[in-house]
């Protein structure tokens, strides 16, 4: 077959559904990418991906670059003519779903999360919701990572309730993220808390920021620490300037970025994530598979992953004190305490978010498309 994979950044490709792709090249299948180029393009080209570059703006709302992107997704569609076209994060599920309905090839659609448009209100969630609609009528799976953003997909009539069905995100690769005990990481000595991800307000950063001032205040050795991007597009962006203000505060220190979290998080006693809302966080369940407690937000995307008070802790998403006092109660835990959440919230992982589950459901899929 010949299958064409559709998204936002080749980063993301990369990241989040190498698994996948590896499968379906060892099955014989033509793998093509649909995608801006960046630095994981020729690690595709080395497996024996075929690449077509599409640049894209994440966040862009120009009305004539929107009409030259979709364009752009028609002519490249309709050239390679796939069996089948796998789209992931809103611009290629939108555009992409319109093209491959026009040229009847079959859409596998997945909604990776609701993002800033369904957070911040508006006329642009009107406008999200309309195209939406326009690019997932004719999908032939809409998978959703989460029970919250299926409901209001359904209820909102933007799919229909026979096209849907659910993942646990895109799985974790249970050999690559691997259990790493607390006992050999205590030797660091500092406790530290990692928040990983973009630089986003919508990540709940503000209120990090706010409870790291009240735990230092009685424990002033904690280290705090923050690894991502700055500067994306994104209207939810937090500035290089304010970042690094906090760190000559002191309050936290930024680690930059990183394409391997493994050793940040093995370093760290505990990963915090007070998003407002999230697909299906990555970061929580990668946490989860080395070991590591997590703190987080009881908000969608986060909590399905936490079981409160066993693999971690959760607080309520806006409010710094919470976070505080559950920061508070997290270093109240003895070694031992700390690897008990470690090791429970490993066998979730294990039970629940194995990324050869994702692998067989969309596997599935795709060989009904043949």
């Amino acid at each position: 077959m010949k299958i064409v994979f559709c998204s936002n950044t080749t980063w993301y490709l990369w990241n989040y559904r190498l698994g996948l792709i590896k499968t379906l090249l060892n099955d014989g299948n033509e793998i093509y990418l649909l995608a801006p180029i960046d630095h994981t393009t020729k690690k595709f080209f080395d497996l024996g991906c075929r690449q077509v570059p599409i640049p894209m703006k994440r966040k862009g709302l120009n009305v004539l670059q929107e009409l030259s992107l979709l364009i752009r997704f028609y002519k490249s569609i309709k050239e390679i003519h796939p069996n089948v076209l796998i789209t992931f994060t809103i611009k290629p599920v939108v555009y992409g779903g319109f093209v491959a309905r026009f040229l009847g090839i079959p859409v596998i659609a997945t909604i990776t999360g609701l993002g800033t448009a369904f957070i911040r209100r508006g006329w642009i969630t009107v406008v999200a919701k309309w195209l939406y609609k326009q690019g997932l009528v004719s999908a032939k799976t809409v998978f959703f990572q989460n029970h919250d953003d299926e409901g209001i997909f359904v209820r909102a009539r933007l799919v229909r309730r026979h096209q849907v069905a659910q993942i646990p995100g895109s799985g974790i690769d249970l050999n690559r993220f691997s259990f790493s005990p607390f006992l050999e990481t205590n030797r660091y000595g500092t406790d530290t808390f990692l928040l990983a991800g973009r630089m986003l307000w919508d990540k709940g950063i503000q209120e990090y920021i706010e409870s790291a001032r009240m735990v230092k205040a009685s424990y002033p050795n904690v280290e705090f620490q923050l690894l991502g991007e700055i500067g994306s597009d994104n209207v939810s962006a937090i500035s290089k300037e304010k970042i690094l203000s906090w760190q000559e505060e002191g309050i936290v220190t930024y680690l930059g970025v990183t394409s391997d979290v493994r050793p940040y998080i093995k370093k760290a006693d505990c990963v915090v994530l007070p998003s407002y809302r999230e697909g299906l966080s990555r970061t929580l369940l990668e946490a989860g598979a080395i070991g590591r407690p997590v703190i987080a937000t009881r908000v969608v995307g986060c909590k399905d992953i936490v079981d409160d008070g066993y693999t971690g802790f959760l607080v309520n998403p806006k409010d710094a004190t919470d976070l505080a006092e559950k920061l508070c109660q997290f270093l109240s835990l003895s070694i031992s305490e700390r690897n008990q959440m470690g090791k429970v919230a490993r066998q979730k992982i294990e039970q629940e978010f194995d990324e050869k589950h994702v692998i067989e459901k969309y596997c599935t899929i795709i060989s009904s498309c043949s």
